[in-house]
């Protein structure tokens, strides 16, 4: 996936997303496991907030993402939300 990809990705998750009504990965829209990696990237960054249960494969980020609930978007996510 490339660095253009990506950034939209991450902008369409966070645009899905609010402070005030948590989300849970499975109601969010696109290919699970890209919604996944994109949520993973957002708590890397600080941007988003949640309750996370990690799968049994591990890259060099970590331990990828089964499922994430409750998410929500911090104060440092909703700037990037668009208007």
């Amino acid at each position: 996936m490339d660095i253009e990809h990506n950034a939209k990705n991450l902008l369409f998750l966070i645009a899905q997303l609010s402070a005030d009504h948590p989300k849970s990965s499975a109601q969010l829209h696109g290919k699970p496991d890209d919604v996944l990696a994109g949520l993973r990237q957002l708590h890397l960054l600080h941007l988003i907030t949640g309750t996370i249960t990690h799968g049994s494969i591990k890259d060099p980020l970590g331990y990828q993402w089964a499922s994430a609930e409750n998410i929500l978007l911090t104060k440092r996510g909703e700037a990037f939300k668009p208007v």
